[in-house]
């Protein structure tokens, strides 16, 4: 306040101080009183309707297997025949091939980058650490069985499953830190929040171990397996089932909150922050937004085929689809914003990074599809924090 020269006003008035030049202008105005108005938040991701490029591997990607970007690059594992597969590291500008890596055996699982160093597992039970930059092996190890799905990283542990129903903390240096056992195999992949690793499984056994020691807080059971996406926010912890069924449970006990049924199985749920919904796509071709707190349904939108494993950033939603379509849709109201064609289904979750989204599709090719960022509301000129717009009475 006494960085600003303000004016003392009568009583009830409102006092607004402007630090920057306006950026846009509103037309109309969106409270239809005319005048100046400024951009309140920005940072709104959405897909602008154009293929960025896409490039052909060898080897076709596994579903529920995704990427991980660093150093201008975005990388992934490909399953190339039964016994042998292909790790790609992709220039972020062109798609062309940076390097390549190959494995022991197919890859169907989703890589993770920490410090330069890009974490994998391949299907002879291999965890491999490679130089991001440029594809050199720093270290290999056997870890157990087919290590799947996504791999996770917090605390100085990379975290991730096996089909033989174990899950494991390894150290960036290789070596084992603890393991769990569980009912079945992870196909839900791995995520880790607050210190508690979320895992769910073929069966429909949902699991929260302690990071460090790899404890087992607790065990839910859906009626199905769980291959579907996982978030967690306010104390919640969300996932969907082949029961058809998008569940809360509370993150410290693992007691169910609410549930809510779809027409088909569950592939994506991500959190829309400044809407207070979950996110959930189904094989039924419908996107849901549901309350967060209650489950109420919100909204929801038909594609034209099912829908796929899904991204939400910034009040946007990148979604693939089991046809040739991959959507963008306002997590705000659910309306399709673009549609774009692509050569086959898509397998891999999409990630939005560097201004791109990318996606893998059936035919083996990798997309990166053009995102924008734009501003997500406007106000009158007002008292600034030097990021967004509050009003001073």
């Amino acid at each position: 306040m006494n960085d600003h020269p303000l004016t003392k006003l009568s009583s009830g008035a409102e006092l607004y101080v402007q630090e920057n030049e306006p950026t846009e202008t509103p037309n109309p105005a969106p409270d239809g009183d005319g005048g100046i108005w400024y951009p309140t938040t920005v940072g709104y991701t959405g897909l602008t309707g154009d293929v960025e490029w896409n490039t052909g591997v060898s080897g076709s990607f596994s579903y529920g297997s995704g990427f991980a970007v660093d150093d201008g690059k975005v990388m992934f594992g490909t399953d190339v025949d039964i016994s042998s597969g292909e790790f790609y590291a992709l220039s972020l500008n062109d798609g062309s091939v940076e390097w390549s890596y190959t494995p022991d055996d197919k890859v169907e699982s989703t890589p993770v980058v920490v410090d330069g160093v890009v974490y994998f597992g391949d299907s002879s039970g291999e965890l491999y650490a490679l130089n991001a930059s440029d594809g050199s092996q720093v270290w290999k190890t056997t870890a157990g069985a087919n290590i799947v799905r996504r791999l996770s990283y917090s605390d100085g542990f990379i975290v991730f499953g096996d089909t033989s129903g174990r899950l494991y903390a390894y150290n960036q240096d290789g070596t084992e830190e603890w393991f769990a056992d569980m009912s079945d195999i992870p196909e839900s992949g791995t995520r880790i929040v607050n210190g508690n690793v979320y895992v769910g499984v073929t069966g429909g056994d949902f699991y929260s171990f302690n990071l460090s020691d790899g404890s087992q807080n607790w065990k839910y059971t859906a009626g199905d397996d769980i291959e579907s996406q996982i978030a967690v926010k306010d104390g919640l912890v969300f996932f969907g089932s082949r029961d058809n069924n998008v569940y809360a449970v509370s993150e410290s006990d693992g007691t169910e909150q609410w549930s809510y049924t779809t027409g088909s199985i569950l592939r994506g749920i991500g959190i829309y922050e400044d809407g207070g919904s979950v996110i959930a796509s189904s094989l039924d071709n419908n996107v849901y937004s549901l309350n967060i707190s209650d489950g109420a349904e919100n909204w929801s939108t038909t594609l034209n085929d099912s829908a796929n494993y899904l991204s939400v950033a910034n009040g946007r939603i990148a979604v693939g689809s089991g046809g040739t379509e991959f959507y963008g849709l306002s997590a705000i109201d659910g309306s399709i914003n673009h549609t774009i064609t692509v050569d086959q289904s898509v397998r891999t979750y999409p990630l939005i990074s560097d201004g791109l989204v990318f996606a893998g599709t059936l035919a083996d090719t990798v997309y990166a599809f053009s995102a924008t960022t734009e501003p997500t509301g406007y106000g009158k000129p007002r008292l600034s924090t030097g990021v967004n717009w509050v009003t001073q009475q």
